[in-house]
């Protein structure tokens, strides 16, 4: 479920932490990590964090953390199950793509794992499944990961409800356990099951559709500060869907998960502003978040982008920057730039006022299976000559035989 070492490491890390009750510990390299989470909700219900540990390594200090390291490791080998994965995650913090060092984290998680260590049995289950430092296995991969679930490890809770809703590493599909792994997750705290049974509730896939359920479980992944979940709470009450419709509120939930770099809440936030939707309309702030999503790799941003500087809003008017704009989201597949630059071709806005250019622009987005290419293509064609059809279909031809377009994102004309 992660695909390299290094979101191994990341999820790792986020997952199971290294912070508990004020307590710093340092990775090999001085680099800190912290968790925002209560340790039973990390560790399991019948965790209790070890007296050593609140005794001997309170408040202490990168800077100072020699002492905390040689306590850490001189335990994990009188085979402390809860330093050995302490010690597994401090090289995790160490290692980058260090193939030795990432297989030694993955044993002193075995090692954890063997004393029935739930944290253990879930980091090396995963490790087992992709096969970082060890042979592959994915039926061991359940194995461990279902053990930590059943010993109440919220995190482990969630990953096995998501090997039910998908049907992966051999797990058969079942949509009944998936619901009920997920929501056991979701009530220890567990923010990504909580944000998952937003989706589902919200969508009706593998849940009934319900709005108020994706509000209340958006809402307890919101308030740990999770930006998909900050964003999504926000589209709620943007629409009022299973909570009154209040823009002001969605866009306090959207400048959240924006300030906090979400792309997607940046997005939205530029919407808000470009329409005066919960806040006084303002081009200036509207083209502001615009600019942070595109460089965040928001696509649909650079179309955004594209129109203000068309339509001169929050920026001086100027249409060679709008098709600038537009060729870069179109180059992502985003067949809506490829009409628009149409459009400006065929009303003759800011550029020489051409049907060919015009006509060779809407058939690309026809080629790639934009409806209102088809439409906007033929009709000009009415009033085109034979020979200009076929001069402008061979200029769309040599364009796109220049690149490897990918697939038309779904995006129509009204969602500018």
């Amino acid at each position: 479920m992660f695909g390299s070492q290094a979101e191994f490491r990341k999820k790792a890390l986020n997952t199971i932490g290294v912070l508990l009750l004020g307590t710093i510990l340092c990775g090999f390299s001085g680099e800190a990590v912290y968790l925002n989470r209560p340790p039973e909700e990390i560790f399991g219900p019948d965790f209790a964090v070890p007296e050593w540990l609140t005794q001997e390594l309170k408040s202490q200090q990168c800077a100072e953390s020699a002492l905390a390291r040689t306590e850490l490791k001189k335990r994990a080998l009188q085979g402390d199950p809860f330093a050995q994965v302490m010690m597994g995650l401090n090289l995790l913090i160490d290692t980058k793509e260090n193939s030795e060092k990432f297989s030694e984290a993955a044993s002193w998680f075995h090692r954890a794992a063997l004393q029935d260590f739930p944290a253990g049995q879930f980091l090396f289950g995963e490790i087992l499944a992709e096969g970082f430092a060890v042979p592959k296995d994915e039926r061991g991969s359940v194995a461990w990961t279902r053990k930590a679930a059943e010993a109440g490890l919220p995190a482990a809770q969630f990953v096995l409800g998501e090997l039910y809703f998908w049907g992966l590493r051999g797990v058969d599909q079942d949509i009944y356990n998936a619901s009920g792994w997920t929501h056991q997750a979701a009530k220890r705290g567990d923010i990504d099951a909580q944000f998952s049974l937003g989706l589902r509730y919200s969508d009706g896939k593998g849940m009934p559709l319900d709005h108020v359920k994706a509000v209340k479980w958006y809402r307890a992944a919101a308030e740990t500060g999770h930006v998909g979940a900050l964003n999504n709470l926000a589209v709620k009450y943007q629409y009022g869907d299973g909570v009154p419709k209040n823009n002001s509120v969605a866009v306090d939930y959207y400048r959240r998960a924006a300030e906090a770099g979400y792309h997607k809440a940046q997005f939205n936030l530029a919407a808000m502003y470009l329409e005066g939707l919960g806040v006084a309309q303002d081009y200036e702030q509207a083209r502001r978040w615009y600019h942070a999503a595109a460089d965040r790799g928001n696509f649909p941003a650079y179309l955004a982008i594209g129109k203000l500087y068309e339509d001169g809003l929050g920026v001086e008017k100027d249409t060679n920057a709008a098709i600038e704009w537009y060729l870069t989201a179109a180059e992502e597949g985003y067949a809506l730039a490829y009409i628009r630059i149409g459009r400006l071709y065929e009303k003759g806005q800011g550029v020489a006022k051409s049907d060919i250019e015009a006509y060779k622009w809407y058939h690309i987005a026809a080629e790639l299976n934009a409806n209102d290419g088809n439409i906007n293509r033929d009709f000009i064609a009415t009033r085109m000559s034979p020979n200009d059809v076929e001069k402008a279909r061979a200029l769309a031809q040599e364009w796109m035989a220049k690149r490897t377009l990918p697939k038309a994102h779904a995006q129509k004309e009204k969602a500018k």
